[in-house]
């Protein structure tokens, strides 16, 4: 998905304004997957797996204010 919305950006398809705001929808669905994956892992995989849920929650929230901005 995020690999979709940058090539739309880059294509001049979609505007700056709606590059934050998908990239942001885009990171929060990314997060909540991580979240559910780490429910069905234990041990060293979950705290992984949950860092990188944590790292692309702190990103969208990153970008939804970059789109506030825009």
């Amino acid at each position: 998905m995020l690999g979709w919305v940058g090539y739309q950006h880059r294509q001049e398809r979609i505007s700056r304004s709606g590059f934050f705001a998908q990239s942001a929808m885009a990171l929060m669905w990314l997060a909540w997957s991580f979240f559910q994956i780490a429910k069905g892992t234990s041990g060293g995989v979950e705290a992984v797996v949950e860092l990188l849920a944590v790292g692309a929650f702190v990103a969208a929230i990153g970008v939804g204010v970059q789109w506030r901005r825009t």
